[in-house]
């Protein structure tokens, strides 16, 4: 009750010239009026009254170090979004203007798992080659030190190179195996998003067009 008295009397000294007078609320919950603001309250919330005591004008107080963190984070999470919005409309866009049906898609998923079909056969026929020579070297091998022989240094060399072959082709089978799987579950999301997709679209016609009477 005293500060509200003490505010009314402020209030009622001021000159008719005075231009702004400002209240404000201190760290101890205390009410106060003044023509200027100290630099200590500059941070907290105030409001701006006119001649009568009316407030024209409320000035929020300012933010702390953790409401300006969450801004940021709240303010990156929105960028993030709109970016991975953008990124999505752009594969929508580039998916619908590719293919044209679900078969369209089907058809370019066995063609490009046919290629790397194709490539591992291949590897794996140039694979068992290799062991069919590796294994007469062994046996070469074999005859050599049967006969108390050491084996000749060209021999041993040329099963290490040719068991280095081996392992580069299984190495290069695995890994075009693991590149299907990855394009069956490619394919397998466009599919699923293109029907999302044309669902959305005939949805949307089924609303535009006219109703008959």
């Amino acid at each position: 009750m005293r500060h509200l008295v003490a505010a009314l009397l402020l209030l009622t000294a001021l000159p008719a010239w005075a231009a702004k007078l400002y209240k404000w609320v201190d760290e101890n919950g205390v009410v106060h009026y003044s023509d200027t603001v100290p630099p200590q309250a500059a941070p907290r919330g105030r409001e701006e009254l006119d001649e009568r005591g009316l407030t024209v004008r409320r000035i929020e107080r300012a933010p702390t170090p953790e409401e300006l963190a969450a801004a940021e984070a709240e303010r990156r999470r929105r960028e993030e979004a709109e970016r991975r919005a953008r990124e999505q409309a752009e594969r929508d866009r580039r998916l619908l203007a590719t293919y044209s049906s679900l078969a369209d898609i089907a058809r370019a998923r066995d063609e490009a798992l046919n290629a790397l079909e194709g490539l591992i056969q291949v590897a794996a026929g140039t694979a068992d080659n290799l062991r069919a020579q590796l294994d007469r070297l062994l046996r070469q091998a074999a005859a050599h030190e049967r006969g108390g022989e050491a084996v000749p240094e060209p021999l041993r060399r040329e099963i290490g190179a040719t068991r280095r072959q081996i392992a580069e082709h299984e190495a290069f089978i695995r890994a075009k195996r693991e590149e299907q799987a990855r394009l069956r579950a490619r394919f397998e999301a466009e599919m699923a998003r293109f029907r999302e997709l044309a669902a959305e679209r005939d949805g949307a016609g089924d609303r535009a067009a006219p109703r008959r009477p």
